[in-house]
């Protein structure tokens, strides 16, 4: 299922666009904010590690316990893409056999790391 994977993908990275603009709308500090979102791929073995990290605004530790519950969000209405974190996770997980892990820090980082095993064909 490409076309799942790819909305599941797209889905963190305009998370992640959605951070780093939403910490450069309130950002006060001496200096400037450089807004930056890394997409990094590697292989490890059988598996590929897609990360996707932004050094917006960081999820609270309250928040990130809820990120792949089912109709949990955290943007207001009207501002997500829909798809949601929940569904992401079942596409990652249920539909490609792989894994997805969340860190972040407040107010410096947060990164996705979607985990997906190499099939061959």
């Amino acid at each position: 299922m490409p076309q799942d994977l790819s909305r599941a993908v797209l889905n963190i990275i305009n998370n992640a666009c959605y951070a780093v603009f939403a910490k450069a709308k309130n950002y006060i500090g001496n200096e400037p904010y450089q807004l930056t979102v890394k997409i990094d791929l590697v292989k490890e073995g059988e598996w590929v590690k897609l990360s996707i990290e932004d050094n917006g605004t960081g999820i609270p530790e309250e928040v990130a316990k809820n990120l792949f519950t089912p109709l949990f969000t955290t943007k207001p209405v009207g501002e997500g893409t829909g798809l949601g974190l929940s569904i992401t996770k079942t596409i990652i997980e249920e539909k490609h056999n792989g894994t997805i892990e969340v860190d972040t820090k407040l107010n410096e980082f947060t990164r996705f790391t979607i985990s997906l095993p190499i099939v061959n064909k």
